[in-house]
């Protein structure tokens, strides 16, 4: 993590917000004694790092036929309706 050290005072500063809406995780922290603000990038948002391993996923597998998924369907209301 990056240092949050005011470098005008020298004391820690507080997190006020933190976005990733941009794919980014960007946290804002300002120093309590001066007001100082800084804005930290902080790499790759998490969900955006899910959702391209997702996407990876998704191209690399095939398909299920639609037999498997009638199949798993059909086994699961069966099992179901034994209880």
């Amino acid at each position: 993590m990056a240092d949050t050290t005011c470098p005008d005072c020298a004391v820690e500063m507080d997190q006020i917000e933190r976005t990733t809406f941009t794919g980014r995780d960007m946290r804002e922290y300002q120093c309590p004694k001066c007001g100082r603000k800084e804005i930290i990038d902080c790499g790759k948002a998490l969900w955006q790092i899910l959702s391209d391993a997702d996407e990876n996923q998704v191209k690399t597998s095939p398909l299920p036929s639609p037999d498997s998924c009638i199949s798993r369907s059909f086994a699961a209301k069966t099992f179901l309706a034994a209880y």
